[in-house]
């Protein structure tokens, strides 16, 4: 499983210290999630909406990782 340049949102160590056992969702889709939860919350959500909802979470999340590297 390849992680990205934008890495692991929740990563867990292997027991013996020797890497990571699980790599979790990526940062990117942990960001997109946190962002959708409020967009919705903000704004409610109606049928037929998802596609541009994602996109704009997507959005978001591309922009905070963009922030990152500053």
């Amino acid at each position: 499983m390849s992680i990205g340049l934008d890495g692991a949102a929740f990563p867990v160590v292997h027991p013996d210290g020797k890497g990571v056992q699980y790599y979790g969702l990526s940062i990117r889709d942990y960001f997109a999630a946190k962002a959708m939860e409020s967009m919705i919350a903000r704004y409610g959500y109606a049928r037929g909406q998802a596609d541009q909802l994602a996109q704009n979470a997507y959005d978001c999340a591309d922009a905070m990782l963009k922030e990152r590297t500053k």
